[in-house]
């Protein structure tokens, strides 16, 4: 949905991640050329920095890799956590880096991060998932600041819970609460594709280190667990 959004604003998104399978079907569905994904292992740095290299200069980011894993404290293993705070907040923390570093983005640019409502209000089981979503968001605000001289804006965009496949390995009691503790209801990845739109768009140029609720009005009340 966001890379569509890219496109209306006549953007060229170039789609990253692991799968070459899953990126070739997203990329004819967009109708895109093939040269617009890259296979990159976003939990591997030295992956993620010639990955870089080969990069023109670009006008944003969406940092939109992420995990999910709801389990009792008491039940995590070490292998849970690398697993999580890999991909949720080494993978954004390795890409921004790399491209300040090697100076791949453009003035003016903007960077999105797409965190939850998890990273400021916890309910059972999340502690692992809420600490790296909070962690990005912390990432963000730094961005921002370390960025702003070179005209990089960074922003997140707050999500509740929409439909997902993510959703599908949360238990449904806590879905429906949560839909039934959202002004709005369930949302869908449409309304947080619009948010990430505005946000990358000059729009929204003078708005950084900001944290975007987009969440139905869930974050307004404490959530049944």
């Amino acid at each position: 949905a966001v890379a569509e959004k890219v496109i209306e604003l006549s953007g060229k998104p170039l789609l990253w991640g692991r799968s070459e399978d899953t990126l070739t079907a997203l990329t004819n569905q967009l109708g895109l050329d093939l040269n617009h994904f890259s296979v990159v292992d976003l939990t591997d740095e030295d992956s993620i920095k010639k990955s870089i290299a080969t990069l023109g200069q670009i006008d944003g980011l969406v940092l939109s890799a992420g995990t999910l894993k709801i389990l009792p404290l008491k039940m995590y293993k070490s292998k849970y956590f690398d697993d999580v705070f890999s991909l949720n907040v080494k993978a954004n923390f390795y890409l921004v880096s790399h491209l300040l570093r090697q100076r791949k983005f453009n003035n003016p640019a903007s960077i999105v991060g797409i965190s939850s409502v998890s990273s400021t209000q916890s309910f059972l089981g999340s502690s692992l998932y809420s600490a790296s979503k909070a962690a990005l968001n912390a990432l963000i605000k730094s961005v921002a600041i370390e960025a702003g001289a070179d005209k990089v804006r960074a922003n997140s965009v707050i999500a509740g819970m929409v439909k997902t496949h993510l959703t599908q390995n949360v238990n449904q009691n806590y879905v429906r609460n949560h839909a039934k503790n959202s002004l709005l209801g369930l949302g869908d990845v449409e309304s947080i594709a619009d948010a990430v739109s505005f946000l990358l768009s000059d729009n929204s140029r003078w708005i950084t280190g900001t944290d975007l609720f987009v969440d139905g009005g869930y974050s307004m009340y404490k959530p049944s667990t």
